[in-house]
């Protein structure tokens, strides 16, 4: 077929195309000469492979395909269908993805990826959509903002969700252990962490790309989100940082520099000396925090450092914006 068209709503495939079919044998098809895009979604460029391959049955419907081997671009998939009955099903057979070849079929503005997707067998159940089965990550790495993340773990499919058990994270050359769960018809993403003796300026440099509270992060907590908009975050946890500094400020320097002001406090006659609080590293900074409505509070606030110690119990007025 030297130029086919083919639209089904937002999908449409043009271009030249080869294939064949024989009942009883074998059928194939080739778009690898032809554009396949889904608005939004994806888009196979000319002359990136794309094949499918398999035997034939000898009865002219779709139950007489019962096998695929799919190739794009460099990855080889094997599949298993059951076409002809409803729900329809697709068996993702052992294989190893490669996302890197497959970042040319993602919209432009979308993050780079790479790393290998390690499937042992996935049962995908079509309309409705229902995925079955087990599979790995295997240091799938994608680009936030200010630097790359890289995670790694188990992958299990229980229906309507896709659970990652004891994964990592790699942020910033640290490694953050989560847990985390997609709902497949809610939308809904769900995820705990836990870190100890992790770089939080490393950390908030990948994440935010500032750095001006340094220091060894032990903390853990719980995260969700039904869409990806700031005010969809909700969650809980606590922080502990021992020890650390705040680049241009020491919280004891500043509350007693105050006091100064007061009458005889600050007379030279008093002999204070506050040279001892100019020290922007402290001992330690704890806090449970909690995420709402596209804000962080935190409560239980306690800031130590050698010479002086600032306790927050439970104050809804400090509160920061997201």
């Amino acid at each position: 077929m030297p130029d086919l068209l083919v639209r089904a709503q937002d999908l449409v495939v043009s271009g030249p195309a080869r294939g064949h079919a024989v009942l009883g044998e074998s059928y194939s098809f080739d778009l690898s000469d032809t554009r396949v895009e889904k608005t939004g979604v994806f888009a196979k460029p000319r002359r990136t492979p794309l094949s499918v391959t398999g035997a034939l049955g000898d009865e002219p419907n779709l139950s007489s395909v019962r096998e695929a081997l799919v190739k794009i671009g460099t990855n080889v998939i094997p599949l298993g269908l059951e076409l002809a009955k409803r729900p329809r099903h697709i068996l993702v057979r052992r294989s190893a993805i490669d996302l890197a070849s497959l970042r040319e079929l993602l919209p432009p503005d979308r993050p780079s990826l790479s790393g290998r997707f390690h499937v042992e067998s996935l049962d995908v159940q079509l309309d409705p959509l229902r995925i079955t089965g087990n599979a790995a990550l295997d240091s799938v790495e994608t680009t936030l903002e200010h630097g790359p993340i890289r995670v790694s773990g188990p992958l299990r499919a229980l229906g309507t969700k896709l659970v990652l058990e004891n994964g990592s994270a790699v942020v910033g050359d640290q490694t953050v252990a989560i847990n985390a769960s997609y709902d497949l018809e809610s939308g809904v993403l769900a995820a705990s962490y836990d870190t100890a003796n992790s770089q939080l300026g490393a950390l908030l440099a990948a994440l935010s790309g500032r750095s001006e509270v340094d220091g060894t992060l032990t903390s853990n907590g719980q995260l969700s989100a039904s869409s990806a908009d700031v005010a969809a975050l909700a969650g809980a946890g606590r922080i502990d940082i021992r020890p650390g500094r705040i680049a241009g400020f020491s919280l004891a320097k500043s509350v007693l520099g105050t006091l100064t002001a007061l009458p005889g406090v600050g007379d030279d006659s008093s002999g204070r000396d506050l040279s001892r609080y100019d020290d922007e590293r402290f001992e330690r900074l704890s806090a449970d925090y909690q995420i709402a409505g596209g804000r962080v509070s935190t409560e239980n606030l306690e800031l130590a450092y050698q010479n002086a110690t600032a306790f927050l119990a439970e104050n809804p007025d400090i509160v920061q914006q997201i």
